[in-house]
C-alpha cells in the first residue's frame, strides 16, 4: 500500500492531486457514498464492520469480526497500521487491494487514523473508498462544488438541528457575516425575524416529511446589521440519504426588500414590538439596577442599533460610584454600555459602565436640560450645541450615520439619558425611531427606577432585620453554642428568619429558631415582635408547649400576614433532657455521643398564626453530654435546585463528625447549603456539657449579652405571668 502523511493529503492541504489521480475519501458527510468503515482494536482485532464494508467486500459482520484486519489486505504489507507515538494524529491515505469474499481483488482508496478512547484504549478507524466510485465522485464532486460556490443567489445547507453546515460567498454577504463564521451556528444567531418561531417550524417540518417549501416570504435582520430590514424569499428541500431519511436541508434565498414594500413595514412593526416584548420581560425578571441596565443594551445592540449606552444621574443609582462631590455640576454616571463595533473610539463614545463621567457629553446635557429627545443624521443637526472635536472624529472613525438621544423620566423626574447610535450600511434612524426610541426610554427610566426603589426597600428591610436579631448571644457554663446567618444574596427579598439563646432558672438553656413567612419590610417587623415575645414567655420559665400555644395565640394581633414558623427547645443540665416544641418547622438535629445523627419530627405542630385556638404538644429526647443539637431555617436544606429531602442528607452528613469542633461544623454547613436559595439561611449549634456548678451559689456567667440575662437573674425573687409581660 502506497501512503502519505497528512501534511500532502489532499484532503487537507487543498490542492486537486491525489494518489493515483484520485480523490481523497469524504471526511465530512459520507452518507451519500458508499465509504466502507472498519473499526480495528489494539490487537488488531476487527469489531466493527459496517453496512457498506459487507457491499464492498461480501463479506459479512459474522464472519469477520474477531478476526485479524490484515486478512483483507491480502498482506501485512498492505494493510494500513497504526501510527507511531510519536504522531499518533496522523492521517495516511493511499490505495490499496482489498480482498473480497469470492476470492476477487479489487482495489480501493483508503484512509486510516488512530482514535483513543477516554479509557485509555487505541482504534484504528478504516475507511475505503472503491476507485470506480471515487472517479464518479470526484467529477460530480467538482461540477457540485462549482454550482454551490459559483451561483449568483443564495445557497444554504442546516443540518438538522439547523446549523449551518455549508454557505456560499452570496448568503455571507447578504447577512454581513464571513461564510466560515456561519458554520456551526444555529440559523437563529445570524438571522432574526418577528416570525422566527413559525419559519422554524417549517423548516423542521421539510426535514421531517420531505415536502419541500416554496417561496416563503420571511421578514427580519442580520443580526450583524440590527438596523437593515429585509425580506426574504425562501425556498427548502430535503437532502435524503440513501434509506430515505432526512440528512440536511438546501435553501435557496433571495432578497425580495425592495418590492415588498408592505411586508418590510409589517416587518419593522412586528420587530419593534418584539423589543419592547424583551424590554418588558427583562422589566419582570431583573430587579438589580446594573444588570438590568446592562441586559437592556445588550438587547438594543442585538436586535436594533449597533451602539447604546444609558447614562444615569448618580442621586438615582442604586449604587453610586464613590467620587468627590463636584459643586455646580450634576454629576452623570454610565450605568450601562453596549457596542456592536470595535476600538477605541466606540469604546469612548459608549463610555466605561459604573464609572462617572469627567468629560460629560454636551449632547447628553442638552437632553437632561431641555428634557427632549433628539434625533441626530448630520452635523447640522447639532449647529445649536457646541460638540468637541472629538465626538465628531470618534462618530467618523466608527462610521455613525445617526444618533437618536431620549431623557430617561421616572415619576416626573428626569433620571438620565438613553442613547442609541447606527453606523455603516445600516439603515440611518427616522423619526418613527425617535419615537420608538422614546418608548423604549419611557419603559427603561421606570424599570431602572423600581431597582432603584426596590434595592433601597432591601437594604431598609436589611437594617431592620440585623437590628433586631441578637447583637450578642449568651455563653452559658452548660452549653457551647456556635450561631450563623446569612440574610441571602444579591438580588433576593430579606426574609424574616430569627434566632435566640436564653438562660432560665435552674440552669436551663432555651434556643430558639423561627422563620416569618414572607419578605421585605413587613416581614422583618413581624419577626421582631415574634422574637420579643418569645423573650418574654421565656424569661418566666414557661413550659415550651404552653410557650408555643401562648405565642400562637398572640400571632391574631400581629397581623394578617403574620405566619412563622418556629422551633423552641430547653435544656436541663441536671436531668441531662431537653424539651422541645415545633410549630411546622424544620426538624430538630440530634448528635448524640459515639451515635449517629437522628432527626426529631414527631408532634410538629401547625404554622404560628394560621391556626388560632391550636395547642401545640411537646416532645422529651435524653440529652447526655457531649450530645450536639442543631436548629436551622429551610434555606439551608432547601433551593428552587435542591430537594428537602437531599438538603436534609447533605446536612446530616456535614454534622456527623464527631471529631470536629462545632465552629467548624457550622462553617461546614453554611458552605455546603445551596448557593441559589432565595431565602435567608440560618442556623443555631449547641453543644451540651451538663451541670457545671451546684444550684446553690451559681458560679459566674460569662457574656450573658441583652437577650434574657436580666429577667433570668429577677425571676428568682418575683414571679411573673405571660400577660403581665406582654
Amino acid at each position: 500500500m502506497r501512503r502519505k502523511d497528512a501534511s500532502s493529503d489532499p484532503a487537507t492541504d487543498g490542492s486537486d492531486s491525489s494518489p493515483e489521480g484520485m480523490p481523497p475519501v469524504p471526511s465530512g458527510v459520507t452518507a451519500g457514498f458508499d465509504v466502507a468503515t472498519i473499526l480495528i482494536d489494539g490487537r488488531g482485532h476487527i469489531f466493527h464492520f459496517d453496512e457498506w464494508a459487507e457491499r464492498l467486500t461480501g463479506f459479512t459482520a459474522a464472519t469477520v469480526i474477531g478476526r485479524d484486519y490484515r486478512f483483507l489486505f491480502g498482506s501485512h504489507e498492505h494493510a494500513p497500521r497504526f501510527p507511531d507515538e510519536g504522531d499518533p494524529d496522523r492521517i495516511e491515505t493511499g490505495v490499496s487491494p482489498l480482498q473480497k469474499a469470492d476470492g476477487r481483488t479489487l482495489y480501493a482508496l483508503i484512509r486510516s487514523r488512530r482514535i483513543r478512547l477516554p479509557a485509555g484504549e487505541d482504534l484504528l478507524i478504516v475507511q475505503a473508498l472503491e476507485i470506480e466510485s471515487a472517479r464518479r465522485t470526484q467529477s460530480q464532486i467538482g461540477l457540485l462544488d462549482g454550482l454551490f460556490h459559483q451561483a449568483p443567489f443564495c445557497l444554504v445547507v442546516l443540518d438538522e438541528h439547523l446549523r449551518y453546515v455549508m454557505v456560499n460567498a452570496e448568503l455571507a454577504e447578504f447577512n454581513g457575516l464571513p461564510a466560515e463564521d456561519h458554520i456551526g451556528r444555529h440559523i437563529g444567531e445570524v438571522i432574526a425575524s418577528a416570525t422566527f418561531e413559525d419559519y422554524q417550524k417549517l423548516l423542521k417540518t421539510v426535514l421531517k416529511t420531505g415536502e419541500p417549501a416554496i417561496g416563503v416570504m420571511v421578514p427580519g435582520i442580520a443580526r450583524s446589521s440590527p438596523g437593515v430590514a429585509k425580506v426574504w424569499s425562501a425556498s427548502w428541500y430535503r437532502i435524503e440519504g440513501r434509506s430515505g431519511t432526512g440528512l440536511a436541508l438546501c435553501g435557496l434565498i433571495y432578497d425580495v426588500s425592495s418590492s415588498s414594500g408592505e411586508v418590510l413595514s409589517n416587518a419593522r412593526t412586528h420587530e419593534r414590538h418584539r423589543v419592547l416584548g424583551l424590554i418588558g420581560e427583562l422589566s419582570s425578571e431583573e430587579l438589580d439596577q446594573k444588570r438590568a441596565a446592562a441586559r437592556l443594551v445588550e438587547v438594543l445592540t442585538g436586535e436594533y442599533c449597533d451602539l447604546a449606552t444609558i447614562d444615569l444621574l448618580t442621586e438615582h443609582a442604586s449604587a453610586p460610584p464613590r467620587t468627590r462631590p463636584r459643586p455646580n455640576r450634576r454629576r452623570l454616571m454610565v450605568l450601562a454600555s453596549h457596542s456592536r463595533i470595535e476600538g477605541p473610539d466606540a469604546d469612548r463614545l459608549a463610555g466605561t459602565p459604573s464609572e462617572e463621567v469627567d468629560e460629560t457629553d454636551p449632547v447628553v446635557e442638552h437632553i437632561l436640560a431641555t428634557e427632549t429627545a433628539r434625533l441626530v443624521r448630520d452635523a447640522s443637526d447639532l449647529a445649536d450645541i457646541d460638540v468637541p472635536p472629538w465626538i465628531f472624529h470618534a462618530a467618523s472613525e466608527i462610521g455613525v450615520n445617526s444618533f437618536i438621544g431620549a431623557p430617561l423620566v421616572a415619576r416626573g423626574k428626569v433620571i438620565g439619558v438613553l442613547s442609541c447610535m447606527r453606523a455603516g450600511a445600516n439603515l440611518p434612524f427616522s423619526e418613527e425611531d425617535l419615537r420608538f426610541v422614546k418608548t423604549i426610554a419611557s419603559r427603561t427610566a421606570l424599570m431602572l427606577d423600581n431597582a432603584r426603589m426596590y434595592h433601597e426597600a432591601k437594604d431598609t428591610a436589611l437594617k431592620l432585620q440585623m437590628n433586631l436579631l441578637p447583637a450578642a448571644l449568651p455563653e452559658p457554663d452548660e452549653a457551647l453554642i456556635a450561631h450563623r446567618y446569612d440574610p441571602g444574596h444579591e438580588g433576593h427579598r430579606v426574609s424574616g428568619d430569627w434566632y435566640d439563646v436564653g438562660i432560665q432558672p435552674g440552669h436551663r438553656v432555651s434556643l430558639v429558631v423561627g422563620d416569618v413567612i414572607g419578605h421585605g419590610i413587613d416581614a422583618a417587623t413581624t419577626m421582631g415582635r415574634y422574637r420579643t415575645a418569645v423573650q418574654a414567655f421565656d424569661s418566666v420559665g414557661m413550659e415550651p408547649s404552653a410557650l408555643m400555644t401562648r405565642l400562637n395565640a398572640l400571632a391574631g394581633t400581629f397581623g394578617d400576614l403574620a405566619i412563622a414558623t418556629c422551633l423552641y427547645a430547653v435544656y436541663d443540665p441536671q436531668r441531662h433532657l431537653c424539651t422541645l416544641v415545633s410549630a411546622g418547622h424544620t426538624p430538630l438535629i440530634v448528635c448524640p455521643p459515639e451515635e449517629s445523627p437522628y432527626l426529631v419530627e414527631e408532634r410538629n405542630g401547625p404554622l404560628l398564626g394560621g391556626f388560632p385556638g391550636a395547642t401545640y404538644t411537646a416532645t422529651r429526647i435524653d440529652t447526655p453530654p457531649g450530645t450536639r443539637l442543631f436548629l436551622y431555617s429551610d434555606g439551608l436544606v432547601e433551593s428552587p435546585a435542591v430537594s428537602v429531602g437531599e438538603g436534609m442528607e447533605r446536612l446530616l452528613s456535614v454534622v456527623d463528625d464527631p471529631e470536629a469542633s462545632l465552629e467548624d461544623i457550622a462553617d461546614a454547613a453554611m458552605s455546603t447549603s445551596p448557593r441559589d436559595s432565595e431565602d435567608d439561611r440560618t442556623l443555631l449549634a449547641c453543644e451540651l456539657r451538663g451541670l457545671r456548678y451546684p444550684l446553690k451559689g451559681p458560679g459566674p456567667r460569662k457574656g450573658t449579652g441583652p437577650s434574657f440575662s436580666f429577667l433570668a437573674r429577677t425571676v428568682d425573687r418575683r414571679p411573673f405571668s405571660a400577660s403581665a409581660v406582654l
